[in-house]
């Protein structure tokens, strides 16, 4: 089996070929070698550079990348992404209709012995037709004419390569490590991803993810049984309490069947958020109490510098100023030693007349006091701002306790309300009262059976999810134990590429999701010293872009090699003094003789330039999209400036 110490050994991508493609309608045959660590696909907006993208990643997984990525198994997205009627509907309108039967994508793979050649038709039942694999002299070609089954095959060969132990992770690698797309799908923020993700980089072996995977979908299936079961049996005691009131004369009352469901998945929702509001607030207050800390443990260091010295001094005026009792007492208009208030101007008149503010002596000026003294200003400057800094945590202290209180309270709620409605009248059964009482009698009996048989089988799922999840537990605890050793070198690398561009101390952890139906884990990122648990806490460009380091970093813990990265940049998000950083980012990752295959727009873009600065002709080459597909009238009319933008990229690369 694989384990960490033996990656995975993923593609290279050497060329890419098109045919009959006439979105490009100047060049439907597009084709691009890729012989250099960075490749930009420069193009206007909608000249179709993050269809070049959709369409690299059909040609190397079979499946479409889908923009919102709900992922909940690498098995479950592969059959949906891979479906034929995906790719006929997304090239609908991209390609003409007299060009569907005969346009093909050509993508050329490489290992460190072995060359895949792999041709997909786009809008074809077939979809793999013809694979030419090259090792050494030898060379094998496998083509649906030749009545080859090409996907099987092609499959084979790439789990064989890659040492991947199925291709549905195959394809989820690509579709959400390696392809940063249109769809801006940040794993940082996916749960059930970057547990899938981390397995695959730091799991016991190569059937960690897909044993984590299974368990995990095991496990909800149980919990989903259980509260279905639940609610039936919920149903049949309604229909129990309505029966026993038309024994007793009274009348029924019914809302209809809608409206509990309804009732019922709207009070689900309601514990899930309050769950999740409880988990987030807590590891809010648990940031802020380590930031409390290390502040007031920096605050500590400052004041023994400060007064070691001070005791240092040889005298002065200038010095006896920044004595802290000294200090303290004009600051704070309060004696340091006698606690009278309203002195502290009495206290500075002393000081400036040259005297001592406790016995009145004349203190000479030392010469030696001066450096003393822009020592002891400095110190003060940075215990002034500590002391700012624990104010504020301090402020976000108060808040946070009250808000986590509030927060138990609404989940407190919110079961309550659940377990009173499960347990409550809910939806009422309309019957028509029949004849007699026995035949009521009867179906009471029964429906009580019932409620007891529903009730049992509940117990015996929730059972089944709780020695799941017992087992669940146990492969989580080895990951954690395995990405403890291996992030000495995964956060350093993530840190530093992410700190390049966003300019700030940053750290990331991973959490252990808790709970009965809770399982897999999540990312705590910390931004100078801020957790940030959602993205909507950093600006655009700041989540965009540290999700790139992320992938980046992943990629080397994932592949033993070089590894590729699919970048339709968003260099949009950012502002000017950002483009360079976020350029300087890429140029560390290609260094560490990793790949990065980009499209972005023409323009002036700091970012586009400063990496042609970095990489120079060497170590960069830029395809100008513009040649391939017919300009809007707009862009036409601005074609002088797009020749500009080009050309200053193209001579950043000179």
């Amino acid at each position: 089996m694989t384990t960490v110490d033996q990656p995975f050994k993923l593609p290279v991508i050497r060329a890419v070929r098109l045919s009959d493609f006439d979105l490009y309608k100047k060049q439907p045959n597009a084709e691009v070698t890729i012989e250099k660590p960075v490749f930009c696909l420069i193009g206007a907006n909608g000249l179709g550079k993050s269809t070049f993208l959709s369409t690299l990643n059909f040609g190397i997984t079979g499946a479409i990348p889908d923009p919102d990525r709900t992922f909940r198994s690498a098995n479950e997205y592969r059959v949906e992404a891979s479906k034929s009627t995906r790719a006929k509907d997304y090239f609908s309108g991209r390609i003409s209709e007299t060009k569907r039967p005969l346009a093909t994508v050509t993508v050329e793979l490489a290992w460190e012995s072995t060359t895949i050649v792999i041709t997909r038709y786009l809008c074809s039942e077939d979809g793999a037709c013809r694979m030419e694999i090259t090792r050494g002299k030898d060379v094998e070609v496998l083509s649906t004419e030749s009545g080859d089954d090409v996907e099987k095959g092609y499959q084979m060969e790439v789990l064989r390569e890659t040492n991947i132990p199925n291709f549905a992770q195959f394809t989820f690698l690509f579709h959400f490590v390696l392809t940063f797309d249109e769809g801006r799908h940040l794993i940082m923020w996916d749960d059930r991803a970057i547990t899938t993700a981390l397995y695959l980089a730091f799991g016991s072996d190569d059937a960690a993810a897909a044993e984590a995977e299974k368990l995990g979908r095991s496990m909800e299936r149980e919990s989903s049984r259980a509260r279905n079961v639940r609610f039936a049996a919920k149903a049949v005691k309604d229909k129990i309490k309505q029966l026993e009131r038309i024994l007793e004369g009274g009348e029924s009352d019914s809302a209809g069947e809608a409206e509990l469901i309804e009732r019922f998945e709207a009070m689900t929702k309601a514990v899930q958020n309050a769950a999740n509001m409880v988990r987030n607030k807590a590891a809010e207050r648990e940031a802020a109490d380590l930031q409390w800390a290390d502040i007031s443990a920096s605050v500590t260091d400052k004041q023994m510098q400060y007064r070691q010295l001070f005791a240092e001094r040889v005298g002065g005026v200038n010095v006896i100023e920044y004595h802290p009792a000294v200090r303290s007492s004009i600051s704070q208009d309060c004696c340091a030693v006698c606690q009278t208030h309203g002195v502290g101007s009495g206290i500075e008149e002393r000081v400036l007349r040259s005297e001592c503010p406790l016995c009145a002596s004349i203190i000479t000026q030392q010469p030696e006091g001066n450096q003393i003294l822009e020592r002891l200003k400095d110190l003060d400057a940075e215990i002034l701002e500590l002391r700012k800094e624990l104010e504020n945590i301090l402020l976000l202290r108060q808040r946070l306790g009250p808000e986590h209180s509030s927060a138990e309270d609404s989940l407190l709620a919110a079961r309550t309300a659940l377990e009173f409605f499960l347990e409550g009248d809910g939806n009422k059964l309309s019957l028509e009262k029949p004849q007699g009482s026995a035949w009521l009698n009867q179906e009471v009996g029964n429906f009580s059976k019932e409620y007891d048989r529903l009730n049992k089988q509940a117990k015996d799922h929730r059972k089944k999810r709780d020695e799941i999840h017992n087992e669940l537990r146990q492969v989580e605890k080895n990951l954690r134990e395995r990405y403890d050793r291996a992030s000495e070198t995964f956060v350093p690398r993530f840190r530093q590429l992410a700190e390049q561009f966003i300019g700030l101390p940053i750290d990331v952890d991973i959490e252990q999701r808790t709970g009965a139906e809770a399982a897999g884990f999540r990312l705590k990122l910390t931004i100078d010293g801020q957790l940030r648990l959602s993205a909507e806490r950093l600006s655009e460009s700041q989540r965009f872009f540290v999700d790139i380091a992320l992938r980046m970093a992943l990629s080397e813990s994932i592949t033993g090699g070089a590894s590729s990265l699919l970048i339709d940049t968003p260099e949009g998000s950012l502002d000017i003094a950002y483009e360079a950083r976020a350029g300087q980012m890429f140029d560390t990752f290609a260094r560490a003789g990793n790949y990065i295959l980009m499209t972005a727009n023409l323009r002036s873009s700091e970012l586009l330039v400063n990496l042609a600065h970095l990489r120079g002709k060497a170590g960069m080459s830029i395809v100008r999209m513009t040649e391939w597909a017919e300009l809007t009238d707009v862009q036409a009319a601005e074609e002088v400036r797009l020749d500009k933008a080009f050309k200053v990229i193209s001579d950043a690369l000179a």
